[in-house]
This record gives structure tokens, sequence and C-alpha cells, in this order.
């Protein structure tokens, strides 16, 4: 598991970790799923967030990002690894939607300040400082 106290850039030997992480599809674990968080669905259905431009950090396989991109959301999600990116890429394309995926550190995402309506993580922050988490956020959503 990666170390939350080493800098932000994040070594790339934690990339590779995720890689092994995310290389069994079939491993039993509760995100590997299709389907988006249950409390995100149960936001959108209530109103409680609108579609909007959406960041999300660490996508994993995609399930949040592609379930938002058809909820009508501009999506551009993010995450350290390779095998995950290509995962969410591949599953966007079975699901005919187009949400933009990045292989990258979240510290490294290049998104404008003020540009997303939401910010969503599921698998990223609990990964991280709080400190760092909280830096990353505050700047990039919309007034």
């Amino acid at each position: 598991m990666p170390d939350p106290d080493r800098e932000l850039a994040w070594p790339a030997e934690d990339a590779g970790w995720w890689d092994g992480f995310f290389a069994d599809r079939a491993r039993p674990v509760p995100f590997f799923t299709i389907r988006p968080d249950e409390n995100l669905a149960e936001w959108l259905s209530e109103g409680l967030i609108a579609p909007g431009r959406v960041l999300e950090l660490g996508c994993g396989n995609g399930r949040n990002a592609i379930f938002l991109a058809r909820q009508g959301c501009d999506v551009t999600a993010v995450d350290f690894s390779e095998r995950a990116i290509a995962w969410a890429r591949e599953r966007a394309r079975q699901a005919g939607v187009r949400p933009e995926f990045r292989r990258c550190s979240i510290f490294a995402a290049q998104v404008p300040a003020g540009s997303c309506d939401l910010v969503y993580d599921a698998g990223c922050f609990h990964h991280l400082p709080r400190t760092a988490a909280r830096t990353t956020s505050g700047s990039l959503t919309a007034p």
C-alpha cells in the first residue's frame, strides 16, 4: 500500500503497486463493480447535486465517471494506475460514453482553478494526508 506520508508527487513504484492491484479484474473488491457509489447515485436522483463539470479523483475502473457521464455530466477522471485507466476507457467505450480519463497523480492533473462544479472522490483521499486532500480539491470547484 502506498505510504501517505511520502512526497505529494508520489513515486513511480506506487503506480506499480496500483497497477498490480488492478491487474486481476475478477478480484472480489467491492469497488470493482459496475455500479456507481450508492451515495453518488442517491445525491443525483434526489437533486442534491446536478449534472455539471466533474473531476473524479482516483477513478479506478471508471464506474462513477461512467455513471456521471450517463447523467449528462462533463467528466474528467484521473487515476495513478495505467491499468485502471485502461479498464475505465474500455468500460466507457462499452457503455457508449466519453469521460476524459487521465493517467496521472492527482497532484499533476492540471485542472484549472474554479473549473469544476463537483470534485468527487471514492477511493483516493483516504490514502493522503489530510492537508494534501484539502489543498488538492479546495481550489478546483466553481464558486
